[in-house]
């Protein structure tokens, strides 16, 4: 039994800009080192620790307003093998989609997936109570991550204007 999690993100930045980010090499994905193709070695921050996984992005396509790019990971380490420490055989494998929503006047990210806990009935149990708090709260922590970072790359590449701070409404990190 699978377990769904969605999340939203609000991110700012001219729309054209967002999206020309959004589709190109994915500087945004926090703290990620290629390692080859469409995989990534990254880490993801949530319940007080920090786990690498290896995630597969997909090729952005478009769906009216949103921008959508595959995304898929599992908690292993950079050589694909299976981590032998208990805590790291108990996280679960994602598989959803990344989105970003170009719409007047605040473009949002957008994470809509589902992982299978692991430890079958008991797992799933344990899921209902408690790990799919922990779950979601991975994922908002994702999405802004990746707003702090496309709010960077925008600011880096847009002149300031007026005088202005080009990191004024960057969000706010957890």
């Amino acid at each position: 039994m699978s377990s769904e999690v969605r999340a939203f993100q609000p991110v700012s930045g001219p729309m054209d800009l967002l999206h020309e980010l959004f589709i190109a090499e994915p500087r945004w994905l926090p703290d990620a080192e290629r390692l080859d193709g469409r995989r990534w070695s990254m880490n993801l921050h949530g319940g007080g620790f920090t786990r690498s996984v290896t995630a597969h992005l997909g090729q952005p396509w478009s769906a009216k307003t949103t921008v959508w790019r595959s995304l898929s990971w599992d908690p292993a380490r950079k050589d694909g093998a299976r981590s032998g420490r208990f805590v790291e055989r108990m996280l679960p494998t994602f598989d959803g989609e990344l989105g970003l929503h170009l719409a007047d006047p605040m473009a949002s990210l957008v994470l809509d997936g589902r992982y299978q806990p692991p430890g079958g009935e008991f797992g799933a149990t344990l899921d209902e109570f408690a790990l799919h708090r922990f779950a979601q709260n991975t994922v908002q922590r994702l999405l802004a991550d990746i707003a702090v970072a496309l709010h960077e790359q925008v600011a880096a590449e847009r002149p300031i204007v007026d005088g202005g701070s080009p990191d004024e409404n960057a969000p706010e990190q957890p």
